[in-house]
């Protein structure tokens, strides 16, 4: 984690308690992400993107309010956004009849480091993706191969009033690959996520990569001979796994507010 960025969150803690909060956590974090696009053989872009935030959430006159902030210059830039949360928790304080009461929690100060067995490079995991579009340029009747090789390497940085602190550094690697079928008017697509938390062992052991190149390949061009489904309004029967991701998807991120935290 950034020393400079850590600061600014600590800082952001005392200004907000100092300000009136019952309540204040903030969530740092860092990512830098290198990232290609390969198309049909060819190299449509290289990218490396660094960028880092701030997520402040605090509790003024029992009421919850938020706010957030993109690559931080200053103390004093944040005092604004936190300035703004505080007026909401005081605006919406005086309706509000259920206050909000927090359970006291354990301080907790740890560091996690997720182990990487093999540091990641992007002129390897374009090799490998380059190996993957030729597996699926060559599959029948495909005509559209597109893979997107890319890592991040992140560090997050959890802190609160209460006197916790979490540091978070990790790693992610990712090949996403897309195969396109198409003949007699008819058109299909696949799609594959490999790798994950790790190094370069989570896309380059027991080439599962290049598996799934042909498998994706292959399911594509086969659904160009798959009869459509009978329209009509029946009973559906759908499996429970399903209906989990579905309500966690619709249900469950919203609810947890964390696509902005």
């Amino acid at each position: 984690m950034d020393s400079h960025l850590q600061d600014l969150a600590d800082e952001t803690i005392r200004y907000a308690m100092n300000c009136g909060a019952q309540y204040c956590d903030v969530r740092a974090e860092l990512q830098e992400r290198k990232s290609a696009l390969i198309e049909n053989g060819e190299t449509e872009y290289v990218r490396t993107n660094k960028d880092e935030g701030i997520g402040i959430r605090l509790v003024k006159e029992g009421v919850w309010s938020f706010c957030s902030i993109t690559n931080p210059k200053s103390i004093e830039q944040i005092k604004e956004i936190v300035n703004d949360a505080l007026r909401n928790s005081i605006h919406y304080a005086e309706n509000k009849k259920n206050k909000i009461k927090l359970y006291p929690n354990s301080i907790n100060k740890t560091k996690i480091d997720y182990p990487v067995l093999k540091k990641p490079e992007l002129e390897e995991l374009m090799k490998i993706g380059f190996e993957c579009d030729k597996i699926i340029s060559n599959t029948p009747r495909i005509i559209r191969s597109v893979v997107n090789p890319w890592y991040t390497i992140n560090s997050k940085y959890f802190v609160n009033s209460e006197g916790s602190e979490i540091i978070q550094n990790f790693t992610d690697v990712v090949i996403d690959m897309i195969a396109t079928a198409h003949e007699s008017g008819l058109t299909q697509s696949i799609n594959i996520t490999e790798g994950g938390r790790g190094g370069m062992e989570q896309i380059t052991n027991n080439n599962m990569i290049q598996q799934s190149a042909e498998e994706i390949a292959l399911k594509a061009s086969q659904l160009i001979d798959a009869k459509p489904a009978k329209e009509e309004k029946t009973t559906v029967v759908m499996n429970p796994d399903f209906v989990s991701l579905l309500t966690h998807e619709i249900l469950g991120h919203p609810s947890e507010a964390d696509r902005v935290l």
